[in-house]
């Protein structure tokens, strides 16, 4: 009875298009509806902080990295480190390699401003196991070195427009957090943290780029 329903509804709303074109359109509904399902589960995780448990779960759930790059690329451009970390492996699994490069760079170096915000300065200790959490498209981003100073002007001008306010470090700080300590530095100090660590990472690519 459904079927036959949205049969009718598809062929009133496409203005009396034929009956197998829309047959072909009622059968995708029951597919679409479940990955839709999966990705608003997967942004729940993201919106949630749950990031190991959403790459994770993009691997079992077997999510098309077309889809699972639409629902990162919008936290990774509002500044979300931990997302642009998984949006440069899926750029990598589409093959996508000027674009993965691009995010693991920017993800590079939002890792290091993230640490850089933790009170606890431990934190920047745990950028190398972060980046070798992403080997492969970190490896695939250090091969050719024209894409790999493309990637890193896009990084130092995507931080650059990343509101200052508005980032979050929680998901490095909160590794190293200590009862007795506040997680962030002060927020005077922000500003000039970010500002300074863009500058320093951009003073060392072009030292090594001559």
């Amino acid at each position: 009875m459904k079927f036959k329903l949205r049969l009718i509804l598809c062929t009133l709303l496409l203005g009396g298009v034929s009956l197998s074109v829309c047959a072909k359109d009622v059968s995708a509904v029951a597919p679409n509806n479940e990955l839709a399902e999966k990705l608003d589960m997967l942004t729940k995780y993201i919106n949630d902080g749950q990031y190991s448990t959403a790459r994770k779960y993009i691997v079992e759930e077997k999510l098309p990295p077309v889809a699972v790059s639409e629902v990162l690329k919008t936290p990774a451009v509002a500044g979300d480190t931990p997302s642009m970390w998984m949006l440069a492996e899926q750029y990598y699994l589409l093959n996508r390699f000027q674009d993965s490069a691009d995010w693991t760079y920017t993800a590079f170096l939002g890792t290091r401003i993230d640490a850089k915000l933790c009170e606890n300065q431990t934190a920047s200790g745990l950028e190398r196991n972060i980046i070798s959490a992403f080997n492969d498209t970190v490896q695939k981003a250090r091969q050719d070195p024209l894409v790999m100073q493309s990637a890193i002007t896009f990084a130092i001008d995507t931080q650059r427009n990343i509101s200052k306010e508005k980032r979050d470090a929680t998901w490095i700080c909160s590794m190293v957090k200590q009862n007795s300590q506040d997680m962030f530095i002060l927020p005077s100090k922000r500003d000039y943290v970010i500002d300074e660590e863009i500058s320093n990472f951009e003073k060392v690519s072009n030292r090594n780029n001559r």
